[in-house]
């Protein structure tokens, strides 16, 4: 999900989430959860 972060922003946050059922389907290794993020700086 694509969000940016600026001051005019009046959500400073995220709409949508992934079901948590989808989490403990590959996302969960072990005991561990695994997130993968990309943040750009612009």
């Amino acid at each position: 999900t694509l969000h940016r972060f600026w001051k005019k922003e009046h959500d400073w946050g995220w709409k949508k989430f992934m079901e948590l059922s989808k989490v403990f389907d590959g996302f969960i290794v072990g005991d561990m959860l695994v997130i993968k993020a990309q943040v750009q700086v612009i």
